[in-house]
Parts: structure tokens; C-alpha cells; sequence
């Protein structure tokens, strides 16, 4: 096994945490959210987000510190999901 995978995880799951209040994230579930916006990360939902602004901030700052993440948005109103780029 990779001696990486485990650090990138921890990486990501704390620069997740450093913006909950920075973009008013709301708390994390293990289903699809039925209102506003998720960051999925290689295609697991990791963190949901009441606004749109508040998810692409987040995305966008986790795909410039990690480009080979795959990130996208879920929009839940739309049910549809949007690349990240870095």
C-alpha cells in the first residue's frame, strides 16, 4: 500500500474542517443532500454546503492544493454534478 493515500485522506479531511466556518458548511452525511450543495471527492460526498459560493470556494481551494484529486459539485435541486478544474 501506498504510504501517501492515508496522509492525502488526513489532508483532506482537515483542510475540510478548516472551512466550516468559513463557508458555512453543514454538517456531513452519508446520503445525498436533499437541499444545497456537496463537495464530492472521487466520488464520495465529503462535506455539504448551504450555498453555492460556499462549496466552489472549498472546492476550488482543495483542487489547487491537491490537482489530482477528482473534485466535483453536487447541486441537490438540480440533482447534477459539476467538474471542478483546477
Amino acid at each position: 500500500m501506498n504510504p501517501l493515500v492515508g496522509k492525502t485522506r488526513l489532508a483532506v479531511a482537515i483542510a475540510l474542517q478548516r472551512k466550516i466556518l468559513d463557508f458555512g458548511m453543514a454538517p456531513r452525511s452519508n446520503e445525498l443532500p436533499k437541499t444545497g450543495f456537496a463537495v464530492e471527492i472521487d466520488g464520495r460526498i465529503k462535506a455539504e454546503f448551504n450555498t453555492r459560493e460556499g462549496a466552489q470556494n472549498g472546492a476550488i481551494e482543495l483542487k489547487r492544493r491537491f490537482p489530482a484529486l477528482r473534485i466535483r459539485l453536487y447541486d441537490a435541486e438540480t440533482q447534477s454534478r459539476h467538474e471542478i478544474q483546477a
